[in-house]
């Protein structure tokens, strides 16, 4: 029997939350993922899900809290070795105090599932989230040896979403425990220069510098919009600017490595998000944009991966191979 593709597709516009919540380009970004997925890797379209806020409540693909992590069960309890699995999460994702002390900067990243609770309307106190513990307790630590996952989180705090044991940025390391000094007053924009389609998040992100020799076991990689510290941006007339500077860079060099797609995607994602400023600049005073300019320069969006096991040898590995693009050539073992 033939390794399977399957795959999970979630966009949230949370348009049952107050107005300053609903993001424009979640759906968009669902249905470019879907058509890339079919289209250029071959996925069938019955083995792909999607959950989207605008299906009925009572409907088993309504994104709230319990359904979505009955999906994401699903996934990985569906899977055989060799399989190639994709999640990808378009939505708002926030913090919470680490509870179990695994994360170095003491935070634990979250996605917000349609049912997400907010108090007193504020970014940073939302329940009934999703942990990133949970996501990788209940998808990435129950796949059987040698299935495939990628994870796609175009989120805010998305950089370690996933909570894998390496990430990595365009040749950025950073020691386990320690973090990159951050002008945090720099991190977002002031508000009266904030622009239709840019969000923001505030974590640290982690990436070891050493290689351990893993076991058996799943090949798991993650991409991500942003560092946690950094901005992720969307426009609502072609989806969110990851996910499209993700799909453009594939189709530009189908056999990129997954250092090379990263470079790309960077180079593409700067290249838009300086585009939407250019378009918007009738809307600001010369000293709003000034300040803009000097905001954009420390709180540039950098695409992170997030690897399981080996990221070093990922980093030369063929993107194709992990969403089962090239069936032919095992991804497994790259060590």
């Amino acid at each position: 029997m033939s390794p399977k593709q399957k795959a999970l597709l979630v966009g949230i516009r949370y348009a049952n939350l107050s107005p300053r919540w609903t993001l424009e380009s979640t759906y968009t970004d669902v249905h470019h993922l879907r058509e890339f997925l079919i289209s250029t890797l071959k996925f069938r379209r019955e083995d792909i899900v999607e959950m989207t806020d605008d299906l009925p409540h009572d409907d088993d693909r309504y994104p709230n809290h319990a359904n979505l992590l009955k999906q994401l069960q699903a996934l990985a309890k569906d899977a055989d070795p060799g399989d190639h699995l994709v999640f990808h999460f378009s939505g708002h994702g926030s913090q919470k105090p680490d509870q179990n002390k695994d994360e170095s900067d003491g935070q634990d990243e979250t996605i917000w599932p349609a049912d997400v609770e907010i108090k007193d309307d504020a970014h940073d106190d939302a329940d009934n989230v999703i942990l990133d513990d949970t996501i990788k307790a209940e998808l990435v630590d129950k796949l059987p040896d040698e299935a495939h996952l990628v994870i796609i989180l175009d989120c805010c705090h998305s950089g370690t979403g996933a909570d894998l044991k390496y990430t990595y940025t365009d040749h950025v390391e950073i020691e386990p425990g320690r973090h990159e000094p951050v002008d945090q007053t720099a991190q977002e924009p002031p508000k009266k220069l904030a622009m239709p389609g840019l969000t923001g998040d505030k974590a640290a992100s982690a990436a070891p510098p050493t290689m351990k020799s893993p076991g058996v076991g799943a090949v798991v990689v993650s991409w991500a919009a942003c560092q946690d510290p950094r901005f992720t941006i969307s426009f609502s007339n072609s989806g969110g600017c990851f996910v499209k500077a993700f799909i453009d860079a594939f189709h530009e060099h189908k056999d990129a490595t997954h250092q090379e797609l990263l470079q790309r995607i960077k180079v593409k994602m700067a290249s838009a998000a300086e585009g939407h400023f250019e378009e918007n600049r009738h809307r600001m005073t010369d000293a709003d944009w000034e300040q803009l300019q000097g905001w954009w320069k420390t709180a540039r969006t950098e695409p992170v991966l997030g690897v399981l096991h080996d990221y070093r040898k990922v980093l030369d590995t063929p993107v194709a191979q992990t969403f089962g693009g090239h069936q032919r050539h095992h991804l497994w073992p790259f060590w």
